[in-house]
């Protein structure tokens, strides 16, 4: 009886892993192209914020920051995965998004800018991650 039920435990855990390898495959398909919008996001406001300054500026850099904030919640969604197939440095991901933060409230646009282009690698590397599992 014992070993009925450690086998039918398996057997659930299995399939429940394997329908959150499902679920992080749909969501690495979407962001192959969704971390280029983002990518592409950044470099339009970097300028900007570098003394480019439009009417809409920062409204643009909030979107772009949500976007990047979106990327992040992708890949903490999809980090098991990931992590397989990429040697993306959370240490690294983890001090760009602090400098982010700190930019952010300092209100300083040109850092601002300088911690958006110290975000485009991570967003690089999970782009490229995301082609490469979902195309395996």
């Amino acid at each position: 009886m014992v070993q009925a039920a450690w086998l039918c435990l398996h057997f659930l855990n299995y399939i429940i892993m394997e329908d959150m390898k499902k679920q992080q495959l749909e969501v690495l398909e979407e962001a192959k192209d969704y971390c280029q919008k983002v990518l592409h996001c950044i470099d339009t406001v970097i300028p900007e914020l570098k003394g480019d300054k439009k009417d809409d500026t920062d409204e643009y850099l909030r979107m772009t920051v949500d976007a990047v904030n979106n990327t992040l919640e992708m890949y903490n969604a999809t980090r098991s995965l990931v992590q397989e197939h990429s040697d993306i440095d959370e240490a690294e991901v983890n001090a760009a998004v602090s400098t982010l933060g700190t930019a952010l409230k300092s209100g300083v646009d040109d850092a601002k800018a300088d911690a958006l282009d110290g975000m485009k690698k991570f967003i690089q590397a999970y782009g490229e991650a995301a082609k490469n599992i979902t195309a395996a």
